[in-house]
């Protein structure tokens, strides 16, 4: 029901009940009327005589027809029952003339009064008034006194007067209290309709808050899926760029030998060959960086990549690069240039990203020019360095431009061109610029060639690294959210950046300029070992700077297996110069026995290629599975083992083990050579982990620090009783 329907049935329902109150009034009256008749009757009742009679008559028809008329005339039987007493005063009046009964009027004026509007009172009193002057005026033998009418009508005046007055207050109470009611009456309609509404926003707000709660259940549910699927997309890229790497090893060592060492094979290769193998060379060496960009790419991706930050000059390394792909340029014909001033600071940087950035932007600028050269420039700018890479080359379409720094996007810079680029070193080098607080961006017109540039901030003028975004809602590094590690073997800084998800890792090799790389990056706080502690405090006391120093024995994580004899781990593919370099490290004798343990023949074959091209003289012994190579071993000990640990029989970690198990071997070297990063293998830290700091810790901040380290250390209690054992003398440690 609306509410205008429901208040038109709250005052039908009203005015019901007022007649039906009229009503029962009249009756009520009606009743006292005939009984104060049949009063009159008695007290007036004389033997012989019947002078009350008429008046009970007249009162008793008048009631009943009252009783009669009151529910569907109700103002009818009002009239009636009022001209019915004054008949009966009239007949009073007429039977025992008194002036007294001229004031029983009164009673007729107060009846009206309850019973009919306030014109209708105006009414009866008058006829009352009337009929009773007119009565009393007829009457034969009463004396005729002028005022008698007069003092009749101010009697029923101020009898209609003083009622009125009487039930004024009562009547507007009532109407207040009806206004009231129907108000009241109102607001509740009100207040149920708004209710049902408020229920259907409740409802309509707890189906949405069902739809956000499972938005939200999908939401965590995609999130993990998505997480999932980045470690997956990082371990698949692992898996594959090393799996890459075995074949690749082969192709490059192999190439590399008939490139550069033709005069192994005894004979001269036609020149159509030697100008295949180039190719494959220089292809087999871009697939080798293309994947250490995919490498690179799944840790930047993982936030696990780190830098390697120490102060060095910019321009040496651009000279240094410069010459390494000058003979690239000259092959070509076209001329490479630098505009380098000779007053630049030195920078805290990462000096092998800063060649790999360099080396990207100079081996693409080669790539895609033709004729003309390419000049390298390095400028001051304020509170940064400007570094440019400007080539003469056919340039980029404005269309293609936006596809530079995406991954895997391919750029044609000539419709006849062969050349290619999967945009995976530009992408790199941004991010890696990115790290280090810089930007980069190109400027391109066809025709009118390319110009690559990226700033480096000045030291002291970033206090920290640029926030570096990624697509698809990726988290941001944080301002002052870098830990730095103090330590001079990148594989401990790439370990705990793969395990630091919360900090950007930020390496520094040589700890003297721990205080200089503090003042710049504002680090959380700074990793190292207890031997280098000493030194970082006495740079940190002087200052007013209040770093956590956190010292914990850190071991060379290159080479996991030096427990087990494991004199180097090298990563394919291996290069002869790194092999070289190992060995020379090794110091062996004019005439060592290395034994190749690898169930590849091919991979062996290279090694061997590689062994009888370095300089000395190398006797080389060949397994093909682990318990062949330890059966040689132990016929006659060599001088050197080069190991795959993934070997049929017994694996690497295994034979390893027998050696340290034998007299005869365990001093054997062995140099691990394998396509799996050393730091998938298990690393520990040794024991104690120690915090420093200049200032005592808030009871707040130590306790929750004394709970993140019971929540990461527990107990490992003896499963069997240790012997007894006598009480050893001297103070307690």
């Amino acid at each position: 029901m609306s509410v205008p329907d429901a208040s038109a049935y709250a005052q039908d329902t009203v005015e019901r009940e007022l007649a039906e109150l009229r009503s029962t009034q009249l009756l009520q009256l009606t009743a006292a009327y005939g009984a104060a008749g049949l009063i009159y009757l008695i007290a007036t009742f004389v033997p012989g005589r019947i002078d009350g009679m008429p008046v009970l008559v007249i009162l008793g028809m008048m009631g009943w027809l009252a009783f009669r008329l009151r529910r569907r005339h109700p103002r009818l039987a009002a009239w009636g029952v009022l001209l019915g007493m004054d008949a009966a005063i009239a007949l009073i009046m007429i039977v025992r003339p008194s002036s007294l009964i001229t004031g029983l009027g009164t009673l007729v004026v107060i009846a009206a009064t309850t019973l009919l509007s306030f014109r209708e009172t105006l009414a009866v009193t008058g006829l009352t008034w009337l009929t009773t002057t007119l009565v009393w005026l007829s009457l034969p033998g009463v004396p005729a006194r002028a005022g008698s009418p007069l003092e009749t009508l101010a009697l029923y005046a101020l009898a209609l007067i003083f009622m009125r007055i009487g039930l004024d207050y009562p009547r507007k109470a009532m109407g207040w209290a009806l206004t009231a009611w129907r108000q009241a009456h109102d607001a509740l309609l009100a207040v149920r309709e708004r209710r049902a509404e408020i229920l259907s926003v409740a409802r309509s707000l707890e189906e949405a808050l069902c739809r956000i709660e499972r938005m939200n259940n999908e939401l965590i549910v995609a999130r993990r899926e998505a997480e999932s699927a980045r470690a997956n997309k990082a371990r698949f890229a692992a898996m594959v760029s090393h799996e890459l790497r075995g074949p690749l090893n082969l192709i490059l060592g192999f190439s590399k030998l008939m490139t550069l060492s033709p005069r192994r094979y005894g004979a001269p290769l036609p020149p159509a060959y030697r100008a295949d193998l180039d190719t494959i060379y220089v292809n087999s060496q871009h697939l080798s960086s293309l994947i250490d960009d995919i490498l690179d790419l799944s840790q930047i991706d993982a936030t696990e990549l780190p830098l390697m930050k120490e102060r060095v000059v910019l321009t040496d390394i651009v000279a240094e690069v410069v010459e390494i792909v000058r003979s690239l340029a000259e092959r070509k014909g076209i001329y490479l240039r630098t505009e380098l001033p000779s007053d630049m600071p030195a920078l805290f940087v990462d000096r092998v990203r800063m060649r790999q950035i360099l080396i990207n932007l100079l081996t693409n600028a080669v790539r895609f020019t033709e004729e003309g050269g390419i000049i390298v420039r390095c400028i001051l700018q304020g509170d940064e360095v400007l570094v440019s890479v400007q080539d003469t080359g056919r340039g980029i379409a404005p269309e293609d431009m936006p596809k530079l720094f995406q991954e895997f996007s391919q750029v044609q810079v000539a419709e006849s061109s062969s050349e290619k680029s999967t945009g995976l070193g530009l992408v790199v080098s941004k991010h890696l610029i990115e790290l280090h607080g810089g930007r980069i961006w190109a400027e391109s017109a066809l025709g009118r060639g390319t110009t690559f540039h990226f700033t480096l901030p000045l030291r002291g003028e970033a206090p920290h690294p640029a926030p570096v975004r990624r697509e698809g809602g990726e988290r941001a590094l944080r301002p002052y959210g870098s830990c730095l590690v103090a330590h001079d073997d990148p594989a401990v800084v790439r370990l705990l950046a793969r395990h630091i998800k919360s900090h950007q890792v930020i390496g520094l090799p040589d700890e003297r300029q721990v205080l200089a790389m503090v003042q710049e990056l504002h680090p959380r706080a700074i990793i190292t070992t207890p031997e280098r502690l000493a030194d970082i405090q006495e740079q940190l006391r002087p200052v007013p700077l209040d770093v956590p120093v956190i010292s914990c024995p850190i071991g060379t994580i290159s080479r996991p297996h030096a427990e087990q004899g494991a004199f180097a781990y090298l990563i394919k593919p291996v290069s002869s110069e790194v092999l070289e370099a190992t060995l020379r490290r090794l110091g062996l004798g004019a005439e060592a026995t290395v034994l190749i343990i690898d169930d590849e023949p091919d991979a062996v074959r290279l090694l061997e290629i590689m062994l009888t091209a370095l300089p000395g003289v190398y006797r080389v012994l060949k397994a093909r599975d682990g318990l062949q190579g330890l059966q040689m071993m132990q016929e006659a000990a060599p001088d050197l083992v080069l190991l795959d640990l993934m070997i049929p029989g017994l694996t690497g970690e295994e034979l390893m083990a027998r050696m340290q198990g034998d007299r005869r071997l365990c001093n054997v070297p062995v140099i691990v050579i394998s396509a799996k990063d050393p730091l998938d293998y298990r690393v520990t830290l040794s024991m104690p982990l120690t915090v420093w700091g200049k200032e005592a810790l808030d009871i707040s901040e130590g306790i929750k620090l004394v709970n993140a380290l019971l929540g990461a250390l527990g107990p490992h209690y003896l499963t069997e009783p240790v012997p007894a054992q006598a009480p050893a003398r001297g103070p307690l440690a």
